[in-house]
């Protein structure tokens, strides 16, 4: 996401007056006239201002925060404002999303941050997999959910997740044809990762 940066300007009037030419400086009726201009100008900058800093995503709380979860389309459930927050930030993700590997990636950071160990990968011929280390537990079914729906609908999403280190995770593949001789076995369709 681009950050922007918007400054307070609480010097209009000011400004304005600084900016008249000699003809017009000494003329007090004329500065008073253009000081009523300005003076609405600077009530509708501050007014402006006042409701991005209400509305900025880091630092929403409450209703506010709820407003932008309705207008990106993430309903609040039971909780807090910092976890509803990364929800906000997750669905805004999502409605922008176009399916591919980034996009993923992009979704997994602002989920795991630098919290957790995690990759992704684009296996061929269209499946993309995430694969998540975190000792959290009962956070996987909500994780992929949000990220399935960042997924192209052409696209096979697949979480593997462990609580282990990555050299530990696994995950277990079906096969078409289980008694090939390349996949049969006690461990056929086990693949380590």
């Amino acid at each position: 996401m681009t950050e922007y940066s918007v400054s307070r300007d609480t010097t209009i009037s000011a400004d304005a007056a600084g900016n008249l030419i000699d003809k017009y400086k000494k003329r007090t009726k004329f500065k008073a006239w253009l000081k009523s201009y300005t003076d609405r100008v600077q009530e509708g900058e501050t007014d402006a201002q006042d409701l991005i800093d209400i509305l900025n995503i880091d630092d929403a709380t409450g209703v506010f925060l709820d407003v932008l979860g309705a207008i990106v389309g993430q309903k609040r459930t039971d909780v807090d404002d910092e976890v509803y927050r990364i929800s906000v930030k997750a669905r805004i993700r999502i409605n922008i999303s176009h399916g591919t590997e980034d996009d993923i990636q992009e979704l997994a950071f602002l989920l795991f941050a630098a919290t957790t160990d995690w990759f992704t990968r684009d296996v061929y011929p269209n499946e993309i997999r995430l694969n998540v280390n975190d000792s959290a537990s009962g956070t996987e079914n909500t994780i992929a959910a949000l990220i399935k729906q960042a997924c192209a609908a052409a696209k096979r999403f697949r979480l593997e997740y462990s609580a282990e280190s990555r050299v530990n995770m696994f995950t277990l593949r079906h096969f078409d044809t289980p008694n090939s001789p390349s996949k049969s076995g006690k461990l056929a369709g086990l693949v380590t990762t």
